[in-house]
C-alpha cells in the first residue's frame, strides 16, 4: 500500500488497484503497458482547482473503473484525463468525469479506444480527440460547455454514443471517420457537425 496513487504508479511495472475513496492527487502515468483500475464510480481522483487529474505520458496505458475531477469554476483549464499526443495505444473504459474545468477526456494520442465513459459538467468538451485512429464507443456525454464529442484525428469512429446539453453534439474535424448510432439532444448549435473529407 501506498501513500498516494502517484506514488503506488511509480513503484509498479504492470498493474495498479485504487480502492474507494477520494484522493487528493495529480497522477502522472510514465509507465507503458500499465493498468491503473479502481472499484468503480465511489473512486475518486480529484486535482482540485489546478492541474489534469490524470496525465498519461506513456505507451498501451489501461485506466478503468474509477472517477476523476477537476474543480468546476476553479478557472484553471484543467483535464480530468490528459493524454500527450507523442503516445499510443491508451484505453479508457468505465471512466467518470465528475466535473472538469476544461476537456473532460482530452485524447491527444494515436489509437485510443475509449468506451463506457460518462463525463458531466464539462467547462469545455466532453472528449476531444487529435490523433488518427481512436473509437469512442457507448460513452454518455452530459452538460459540455463546448462540443459533447470532437474528433480531429483522422481515421476515427463515434458510435452508440449519448450526448445531452452540448454547445454542439459532435463535431468531425478528421478526415475519414464514422459517426454511427449516435443520440443527440438539446444543443445549443448543431446535433452533428462535420466539415472534413470521406467523413460520415
Amino acid at each position: 500500500t501506498y501513500s498516494s496513487v502517484q506514488e503506488a504508479v511509480n513503484a509498479a511495472s504492470g498493474w495498479v488497484f485504487v480502492g474507494p475513496g477520494t484522493f487528493n492527487d495529480q497522477v502522472s502515468v510514465g509507465t507503458s503497458g500499465l493498468t491503473i483500475e479502481g472499484s468503480g464510480y465511489d473512486t475518486l481522483i480529484d486535482s482540485g482547482t489546478s492541474g489534469n487529474a490524470v496525465d498519461v505520458v506513456a505507451d498501451g496505458v489501461t485506466i478503468r473503473n474509477l472517477s476523476v475531477q477537476t474543480t468546476a469554476g476553479g478557472g484553471s483549464s484543467s483535464r480530468g484525463i490528459g493524454y500527450a499526443s507523442t503516445n499510443s495505444g491508451l484505453t479508457l473504459e468505465n471512466i467518470t468525469v465528475r466535473e472538469c474545468d476544461d476537456i473532460g477526456l482530452y485524447i491527444l494520442g494515436s489509437d485510443a479506444i475509449v468506451s463506457n465513459c460518462t463525463t458531466n459538467n464539462t467547462d469545455s468538451d466532453g472528449i476531444r480527440t487529435g490523433k488518427p485512429r481512436t473509437i469512442i464507443r457507448g460513452c454518455t456525454v452530459l452538460n459540455a460547455g463546448g462540443n459533447g464529442i470532437r474528433l480531429v484525428g483522422y481515421d476515427s469512429i463515434v458510435e452508440s454514443n449519448i450526448v445531452t446539453n452540448a454547445g454542439r453534439g459532435i463535431d468531425i474535424a478528421g478526415n475519414d471517420s464514422i459517426a454511427i448510432g449516435n443520440r443527440i439532444h438539446n444543443s445549443g448549435s448543431d446535433g452533428l457537425f462535420t466539415n472534413s473529407i470521406d467523413s460520415i
